[in-house]
């Protein structure tokens, strides 16, 4: 009897150490993840930081083909102008759109009508307007006859004034370190010679 009970003793010992040294090294790998998330955002910062102080960015155009995306249009525009970067503009396209997408940027950013020169070298559907935001001058509305995406982009890449550009969708809620993230990547594999947004590759003039 006393050695059974010694032994259930010596169980119940061996189970309760075990289960403690488990939760201490849990306790431990979750304190050094949070220990290595902090340092990688830490250091990403300063990377970034670097990248701006450095001036090896080139400004970048943001095109947004829309069509009836008044749902989200003005919040989709809106994270694009939080965006951290140095110099860039954004071109919003709506593309026959026949709901209240005009509407919605016309109210939200203050947009007022104005005769733009545009390059003709990629032929488009129709242009029956062009705004700009009397509120933030690096936006840009267009205002087509439909097209298709492909048509809307290549409007938005005749007005484009900046030798790179990135396709976003209407719906699309950016980081706001997205683009100035995506230089980083480039300025370390080579020089600013080209570089791929989400609809495909840029080749500046």
């Amino acid at each position: 009897m006393w050695r059974t009970l010694l032994n259930g003793y010596q169980y119940v010992l061996l189970v309760y150490f075990s289960s403690l040294n488990i939760l201490y090294a849990l306790f431990t790998c979750i304190g050094l993840r949070a220990i290595v998330v902090v340092f990688a955002r830490e250091f990403s910062q300063g990377s970034l930081r670097d990248l701006l102080e450095r001036d090896v960015y080139k400004p970048v155009s943001i095109l947004v083909p829309a069509h009836n995306e008044e749902v989200h249009i003005v919040d989709s525009v809106r994270s694009l102008l939080a965006l951290q970067f140095p110099e860039f503009e954004i071109v919003v396209v709506s593309d026959g759109s026949e709901d209240g997408t005009m509407d919605q940027l016309i109210g939200a950013f203050a947009l007022a009508e104005l005769p733009w020169a545009s390059r003709q070298d990629l032929s488009t559907s129709p242009v029956r307007r062009t705004y700009r935001s009397l509120t933030h001058p690096n936006l840009i509305v267009v205002d087509k006859d439909r097209g298709g995406k492909a048509d809307a982009l290549n409007a938005g890449l005749n007005l484009a004034r900046y030798p790179l550009f990135a396709a976003v969708d209407a719906d699309s809620l950016l980081d706001g370190e997205a683009i100035l993230r995506a230089s980083r990547c480039s300025s370390r594999t080579r020089p600013w010679s080209r570089w791929a947004g989400p609809s495909g590759p840029s080749t500046p003039p």
